[in-house]
């Protein structure tokens, strides 16, 4: 639509001197005799347009309206930008894009000399690219509200043929979710996305249910169950990593004990056996006995 096009011009000409009609014109996907008609329409709306002519010109805005910084001081910008850059790392869309031209100003502006102390870094190690994709594909089909058909795999190995209402896209301990709505179960899901092996956006469009009053909250993984885990010291800097303070009950000079309520599920038991020999379960019974279930297939495979 025009109105976004005006609005991504003038945030691109307030982050730079001069920009060429050309430029706009390719980033649009528009002509350059359109960009031309949207300079008069800038002007005739009070906004200080001007052009120069020759090799280095273009279009730019006079500096008297460049955006006033002073309510972010230039900490608070570089911080800012630090975590809207590592977003843009594993999301993408045309709102963010337009966020970050925005701030892009203020950083030339006012903080063109200050170092951000803090940096925000959440960027996968391994960059998926057809994980990017599926990111991708899921925003536009929350923006237009259509429903998504999917095959999905879930936690039995099962292939899964549904159909999804989605609502929210969720990033948690670098693993990206979709909350939706599953047609075939009539409730509310969460959907691991990067178990999604294929996807596709219907023709079909959906009005968004009240699922905040109805949605689950998987946000804790906890469960009633008490487990009871002792590792051996040495690797008490990754336990830090997957478990809270408050779960870590016992330090002594050999063993550090962690009593957790963390689900009993098909996470947990990888966790446990990625420590080997540094870590024996102590409680509950079953979860000893699900851990040397896995072993002993593990022991088939290389017998």
């Amino acid at each position: 639509m025009k109105i976004y096009r005006l609005l991504s011009i003038i945030n691109i000409m307030l982050n730079k001197e001069l920009v060429s009609a050309k430029y706009l014109a390719e980033k649009h996907e528009v002509s350059v005799k359109t960009i031309q008609r949207d300079m008069e329409t800038l002007n005739m709306a009070g906004i200080p347009v001007f052009s120069m002519k020759g090799m280095k010109g273009g279009y730019g805005i006079l500096d008297s309206y460049k955006y006033d910084t002073k309510l972010l001081s230039p900490k608070e910008v570089n911080l800012f930008k630090s975590m809207l850059d590592s977003l843009n790392s594993v999301y993408s869309n045309k709102s963010l894009e337009s966020l970050l031209e925005k701030l892009e100003s203020a950083v030339i502006t006012s903080a063109s000399t200050e170092f951000s102390k803090v940096k925000v870094d959440i960027t996968p190690w391994n960059k998926d690219e057809k994980l990017h994709e599926k990111i991708n594909l899921i925003s536009d089909a929350i923006e237009q509200s259509r429903i998504l058909s999917i095959e999905y795999y879930n936690s039995n190995g099962e292939c899964l043929l549904r159909e999804i209402e989605p609502y929210e896209l969720v990033l948690r301990h670098g693993r990206w979710y979709l909350l939706s709505y599953c047609l075939e179960k009539k409730d509310v899901r969460t959907f691991k996305v990067n178990r999604v092996s294929t996807m596709e956006i219907t023709n079909r469009h959906f009005d968004l249910r009240d699922y905040k009053s109805i949605k689950r909250d998987d946000s804790t993984m906890r469960d009633g169950v008490k487990k009871v885990l002792r590792f051996n010291k040495e690797v008490y800097y990754r336990v830090v990593d997957i478990f809270n303070d408050d779960e870590v009950t016992e330090i002594t000079e050999k063993n550090v004990t962690v009593v957790t309520y963390l689900e009993l599920d098909s996470w947990l038991i990888p966790v446990i056996l990625s420590f080997g020999d540094d870590v024996k379960v102590i409680e509950p019974e079953i979860l000893k006995e699900n851990v040397k279930k896995e072993i002993e297939k593990m022991n088939k495979i290389y017998n």
